[in-house]
């Protein structure tokens, strides 16, 4: 069995060492953008002499052809690629190409789907392996059978790990626990996607007629857009202490935190801590209830719950709630406002 693999993500970096130690990789190739990930992607290839290619995003089918004509792969792994492959590139290894996908299918398609997931307070996250057609994350899933995953027994971390992981719509999933942020569920979809690798190269080197694959309901789901600056600013008038935590996971460390505004200048929130407010309070929401160096920065939400500002970012730099109120002065009754711009007028027609 020769496989090659397309990556673009450390999430690769697990799969891509199982695949040499078993002397089945054939080929890597990377997008064209220089990042720590390609760099150290081409490293690996040079030294252990598998054939590399960047990607050229303008000349998609030939660079794709020239690298599958080298090395001759019977299928490609892809994990975390951003180019729509043509479906006359697809159809050339024998076995097609596979794609680990850092959401659960159908309900999160998009270049992005931990952004939503934590973001929606979502239970579970997850990988999910499909078979990849001519569109994005719209092809078969491969329905993982959990029993059927390779695994030491005797090993109490491989044992511990398993009984984490769950199968949700054939996908193995991980829970998304009320702290974790967008970078901790990263290190644990690293777990589900080297899993989703044992499981497929298993499938393939004994009966790849075996796997089961689940095609998607059109119908179901919907394609989701990577984040931008208006999805990452929160709206104290409308969202709930618990809202704006989960957006607040959802932006770190990727996104830098979820943006907020104190004296017109955008803040960057990292890290919160929710309260209860003993008494219905008068104030509007994202008004400062206390601030001070010992008590830090607390600030009232619409649902009348307390949120106290643990570690923010400016652009001074990283500070504590107590240290920003410290050296700013902030004082209570200040409210942190809606952006100082209409930003309505910055939404796409």
């Amino acid at each position: 069995m020769k496989i090659a693999l397309l990556c673009n993500h450390p999430l690769a970096f697990s799969s891509l060492e199982a695949l040499i130690e078993q002397n089945l990789l054939v080929g890597l190739g990377v997008p064209q953008i220089m990042s720590e990930t390609t760099f150290r992607v081409q490293l690996i290839a040079q030294d252990k002499g598998i054939p590399f290619a960047m990607i050229d995003p303008q000349n998609k089918s030939r660079s794709l052809k020239d690298w599958l004509n080298k090395c001759k792969p019977d299928v490609v792994f892809v994990i975390t690629f951003p180019y729509k492959i043509p479906a006359d590139i697809l159809r050339i290894p024998r076995l097609g190409f596979f794609n680990w996908h850092t959401g659960l299918l159908p309900n999160y398609r998009g270049a992005d789907p931990i952004f939503w997931q934590i973001t929606n307070q979502e239970e579970y996250g997850g990988v999910t392996l499909h078979q990849m057609d001519e569109d994005f994350d719209t092809g078969p899933i491969v329905y993982i059978d959990k029993q059927e995953i390779p695994y030491d027994k005797q090993n109490e971390q491989e044992v511990r790990l398993m009984e984490e992981l769950q199968i949700v719509n054939g996908s193995l999933a991980v829970k998304i626990l009320p702290e974790d942020t967008y970078g901790q569920h990263v290190q644990k979809l690293a777990i589900s996607a080297k899993k989703n690798t044992d499981y497929l190269v298993k499938k393939l080197l004994t009966n790849p007629k075996e796997l089961r694959l689940l095609r998607q309901d059109p119908n179901k789901g919907q394609y989701l857009k990577k984040p931008d600056f208006l999805d990452l600013i929160i709206d104290w008038d409308k969202q709930t202490a618990q809202k704006i935590k989960a957006l607040i996971r959802a932006t770190n460390p990727l996104y830098g935190g979820a943006i907020c505004f104190f004296r017109g200048v955008p803040v960057h929130l990292l890290q919160v801590s929710i309260g209860s407010s003993p008494n219905p309070r008068p104030e509007k929401a994202g008004t400062i209830i206390s601030s001070g160096a010992k008590e830090g920065i607390v600030v009232l939400t619409s649902d009348q719950k307390l949120l106290r500002l643990d570690v923010l970012y400016t652009e001074d730099g990283f500070f504590t709630g107590g240290k920003l109120a410290s050296i700013f002065n902030i004082k209570e009754g200040e409210v942190f406002t809606a952006p100082p711009i209409d930003m309505n007028a910055l939404k796409p027609a």
